[in-house]
């Protein structure tokens, strides 16, 4: 019996210290995590500070009553951008970071020699600043608790603070591939970015989605970027053609601080090329990172841009788009013989509300990528690029339908004379874009009559057709890069035939 008490006993502890149920929590950037019971309450601001506390008044007031616990996570990404500190900063350098800030006591161990704490005295209780390492940098944490009411937390929140982790951000795969019109440059990006003409002519702008090219920057998931070729630094911005890549480092951060704060820029190295890089918040919600790469052809800038708590995520990823940046490549020729007439037309697609139905050729690929539309291209990887948006690569071709549901939801009036609907559509749909459109005229292929018109800018040759369908008009819209739509004139009016109501 006495063994039974024994054993009792000795169990009786090891439950009461049994560490309690936890939730997990990923920081908004995907980077930092740690686990924190079910029952205390987490935030997150827009600059990515983390609180946690025991109680939803602690969490909104600090630590004023008794048994109230509130603390704040500064991840390494937090403490990058605003401190200076870099992932091979120790905790005794981020621990000085808040020493000169107040009465603290003198930096201690904290379990283990991977972390630092200092304690000072509050008007309601008292800090305690942990410095720790989080398997990637350095976090700090800020750790109120009322009076001297520590120890009775002190397990839970060193089981918080040594769970958390941080995460190695990893670069995108680049699986395309953008140059120039004009050779001025080249370089790769991530599979479903787009890359189109910025404001500035001979720059280029990049976004993280076709999606995130509308949207504000500050919204989650949202990168934007742009791209310049060395003339933008000398015929733009004044700079001479033998300007060191320093030079360029100190004042470029100058030229682009409208609206952000911008650190000194820092050197670095991208693939075997030197670079700077500088880093600036809007004080809200936006980060901009300014890259500053010198390669054999001259120097060249690359800027992104994204919300405050995400864009260091994307970090590797810009630095493996510098390392592809070209200048002045060579263009690719490309020769294109004309498909024929008689192309077997033997594939079909039918929009998923069955308002048109089309057929295209063997070995080309079609997709509703927006609905009541349709995005056709000769290259089955293409489809990944925004149509028109993106300028077409060499051999490509890139053909928008658009139903007359898509049309009405435009407020178009589909039952409107042919040509003055064609002229409404290049207006309406097509009026924002860089395109010098010609009149609409009336085309006749044997029985079969449609609206054409054509349209040109410095890169891309486009067709349009306004097509008759049972329920008024659909139109199809063609575009390949300058000296070969040719090669597609026969097929073309051939795939326009085929568009019907199934």
């Amino acid at each position: 019996m006495l063994r039974y008490i024994l054993l009792i006993f000795f169990l009786v502890p090891a439950f009461a210290q049994e560490a309690p149920e936890t939730y997990t929590y990923l920081s908004k950037d995907g980077l930092f995590t740690f686990d924190y019971p079910t029952d205390w309450a987490i935030s997150e601001d827009l600059a990515g500070q983390i609180s946690f506390a025991n109680n939803d008044a602690a969490l909104e007031v600090g630590a004023t009553a008794s048994g109230q616990v509130l603390g704040t996570f500064f991840t390494p990404a937090y403490l990058g951008r605003f401190s200076g500190t870099t992932l091979v900063s120790t905790p005794a350098d981020v621990l000085g970071i808040v020493l000169p800030s107040a009465e603290y006591s003198e930096a201690a161990s904290y379990g283990s020699d991977d972390a630092l704490q200092a304690v000072t005295l509050l008007e309601t209780g008292e800090r305690r600043a942990v410095a720790f390492d989080t398997g990637n940098g350095v976090g700090l944490v800020l750790v109120d608790t009322w009076g001297t009411e520590y120890p009775q937390y002190s397990s839970t929140i060193q089981q918080i603070i040594s769970s958390a982790r941080n995460a190695v951000p990893l670069p995108l795969p680049l699986v395309q591939t953008f140059t120039a019109p004009d050779g001025a440059l080249r370089f790769n990006y991530p599979a479903r970015w787009i890359v189109t003409d910025s404001s500035e002519p001979g720059t280029y702008f990049f976004a993280s989605s076709e999606q995130a090219a509308g949207s504000y920057v500050g919204t989650s998931g949202v990168v934007q970027g742009t791209v310049y070729p060395p003339e933008f630094l000398t015929e733009k911005l004044g700079f001479e053609p033998d300007a060191s890549l320093l030079e360029i480092a100190v004042y470029v951060p100058q030229i682009f601080s409208q609206g952000f704060t911008f650190e000194a820029a820092i050197p670095m190295t991208v693939g075997t090329r030197s670079a700077y890089v500088t880093a600036g918040i809007n004080g809200v919600d936006i980060e901009s990172y300014i890259y500053i790469v010198e390669t054999d052809k001259g120097i060249g800038l690359l800027l992104a841009a994204g919300p405050l708590v995400e864009l260091v995520q994307y970090e590797p990823t810009f630095e493996t788009m510098l390392a592809t940046l070209e200048f002045d490549v060579p263009l690719e020729v490309v020769e294109l013989a004309e498909i024929p007439a008689d192309t077997p037309l033997t594939q079909e697609l039918t929009l998923a509300d069955e308002h048109l139905t089309f057929n295209y050729p063997e070995g080309w690929a079609a997709a509703e990528t927006v609905p009541e539309t349709a995005y056709l291209t000769n290259t089955p990887n293409a489809l990944d690029r925004a149509i028109v948006a993106a300028p077409p690569a060499p051999g490509e071709l890139q053909i928008l339908i658009l139903s007359s549901e898509f049309l009405k939801s435009q407020e178009l009036d589909v039952k409107a004379p042919p040509l003055e609907l064609a002229q409404t559509v290049i207006t309406t749909i097509f009026g924002d874009m860089d395109f010098a459109f010609s009149e609409p005229f009336e085309v006749t292929f044997g029985e079969f009559t449609v609206i054409q018109w054509e349209a040109v800018n410095a890169e891309i040759e486009t067709v349009g057709f306004l097509i008759p369908v049972r329920d008024g008009a659909a139109v199809m819209f063609c575009g390949a890069p300058s000296g070969e739509l040719y090669a597609y004139r026969s097929i073309l009016p051939k795939i326009a035939e085929t568009l019907r109501k199934p």
